[in-house]
């Protein structure tokens, strides 16, 4: 791929060669990449006369076009959007576009209640807002500051692309800024990895405030391909998405896989159409992967990882849907090689590298890196290590916080969260493995574990929520007794008809959690 200052330069580079092409395709409408572009310059231009450039500009995101405008005309603008949620409560909204010291707020005219009252939580000095359609077509709001503490923020952010908000231990959301020269490597890496042509058609599964949305926008846009964006009802019956709208590139969390089977949708030979089905963002089980390759038997598989922090994903899997080739362990689909350009080690707790078939924690370093959490110099010296390099230097290492062996193979095996070991009456018990023993028993489709009861800060026994075929827990608890030590074996296991899942669709641990607390 050629040399490319920046995103805004990669759609201009891609709307000149595709003009005519459709760029989004949605129930609200469809934009050429022509029209896009225009859109997306015109509202730039306002947006760099209300605050300049290097700037954060928030953006109340939905499945409009209007969203997708406002992300390529901050961009266009030279500041980084900072996405927040249309249907997060809006006292999260509010933390969020405070922390990010947003100077703007860009909104759907549909979403201007929702922008309000994030607004009217603010701490600071409320930011003006843009109002936006569908066409690209905007009016500029100012909103009353009256008795409103602090001036306005005024700090440049640098060359930022965007800032994502996670959900961080303290309950406070976590920002993490992410570069424009990142996005571009991985747009590289996997531009050379995929075959990606202008005659397919991509999912965008992802809401804009996850990420792994970025791959779905400029991973379709730099190849003159559709983004097709799904209504919220769509995302009920994912199948019939795919097959009505004829997408060929499918990106996913793999809990969307458990959905599909739940409902009885995920039959064989279903999506034939599809020739690239992703899955990113929690672990892939095994019985998931060998369903979706039955499903769409004419699609390759594979299994992405990367935290946000790594921006986007930084290595990826190639499943093998004959068994005899799969590689797998613990009946989770390994996580792969780092992408080339990438530096990478598996670490003990001393930082020191681990032999290889050793568990360790994974540690990167390289042009994905982002530059430190927002305002946050404590938390983001704590998430960062040094490692030694093969020339006896030491070089800083982003700690993933992820659990992980290098196979025989020379891939990656994820085997969990660090932060999800605990220790039962003196045990030390890793909770992936006890939820990948859970996922091998008759039925099983999703399986999370839990040290519980917690007393004093010791985990006296364990609890865990399952969904799938399966009819009681006690059978469970029989079936793991011959997989697992007893001490691994949950006290009880809870059978559920679906495990609940969070705006990004990943499983709602959090929820689960305050069920144990009822």
């Amino acid at each position: 791929m050629e040399t490319t200052r920046d995103l805004a330069e990669l759609f201009d580079k891609a709307a000149a060669e595709h003009g005519p092409r459709t760029a989004i395709r949605s129930v609200y409408g469809s934009l050429s990449y022509k029209a896009l572009a225009s859109a997306a310059r015109a509202l730039g231009g306002a947006i760099h006369d209300t605050v300049g450039s290097q700037r954060r500009v928030a953006i109340v995101c939905s499945r409009r076009p209007s969203s997708y405008i406002a992300v390529l005309a901050t961009l266009y603008s030279r500041n980084a959007y900072v996405p927040v949620g249309r249907h997060h409560p809006p006292g999260r909204n509010a933390g969020i576009v405070d922390q990010a010291r947003t100077d703007l707020v860009l909104c759907h005219v549909n979403d201007l209640p929702a922008a309000m009252q994030a607004i009217a939580a603010m701490k600071t000095a409320p930011p003006p807002i843009i109002l936006i359609d569908d066409e690209g077509s905007f009016e500029r709001r100012v909103v009353d500051r009256t008795g409103c503490p602090g001036p306005g923020h005024g700090e440049h952010a640098g060359n930022l692309a965007y800032v994502m908000f996670t959900s961080g231990s303290t309950g406070q959301p976590k920002g993490v800024p992410v570069r424009h020269e990142s996005v571009l490597h991985f747009v590289a890496t996997n531009a050379a990895r995929y075959d990606f042509t202008e005659n397919d058609v991509f999912s965008q599964t992802f809401e804009l405030t996850f990420d792994l949305s970025v791959f779905d926008m400029f991973m379709a846009w730099v190849h003159g391909a559709c983004l097709c964006v799904p209504r919220d009802l769509q995302m009920v019956s994912p199948s019939q998405y795919v097959t009505e709208n004829g997408i060929t590139v499918w990106f996913s969390v793999p809990s969307l896989i458990s959905v599909m089977r739940r409902t009885g949708v995920l039959r064989p030979g279903c999506f034939l159409g599809l020739r690239w089905s992703l899955f990113c963002g929690e672990p892939l089980p095994v019985d998931a992967a060998q369903a979706w390759s039955a499903a769409a038997p004419l699609s390759a598989v594979e299994n992405l990882y990367g935290p946000t922090e790594l921006t986007i994903a930084c290595s990826a899997h190639r499943w093998a849907p004959d068994p005899h080739e799969a590689l797998s362990s613990g009946g989770i689909v390994p996580i792969g090689r780092p992408y080339d350009g990438l530096r990478w080690a598996v670490t003990d707790l001393d930082g020191q590298s681990v032999p290889v078939g050793a568990y360790g924690e994974l540690c990167v370093a390289g042009p994905q890196n982002f530059p430190g959490y927002w305002f946050a110099p404590e938390r983001t010296l704590a998430a960062h290590r040094f490692v030694a390099e093969p020339d006896g230097s030491a070089s800083l290492y982003y700690r993933t916080g992820d659990r992980v062996r290098v196979l025989a193979s020379g891939e990656l095996e994820f085997a969990g969260r660090l932060d999800h070991q605990v220790k039962v009456n003196g045990y030390r018990v890793e909770l992936g493995d006890v939820e990948a023993a859970l996922r091998q028993c008759s039925g099983v489709i999703e399986a999370v574990a839990f040290g519980w009861p917690v007393r004093d800060a010791v985990c006296e026994g364990l609890v865990a929520f399952v969904s799938g075929n399966v009819h009681d827990g006690a059978s469970l608890r029989k079936d793991l007794l011959h997989r697992l030590p007893s001490y691994m074996v949950p006290n009880e296991i809870r059978v559920m008809e679906r495990l609940p899942v969070n705006s990004n669709g990943k499983i709602d641990r959090k929820s689960l959690t305050a069920a144990l607390n009822d």
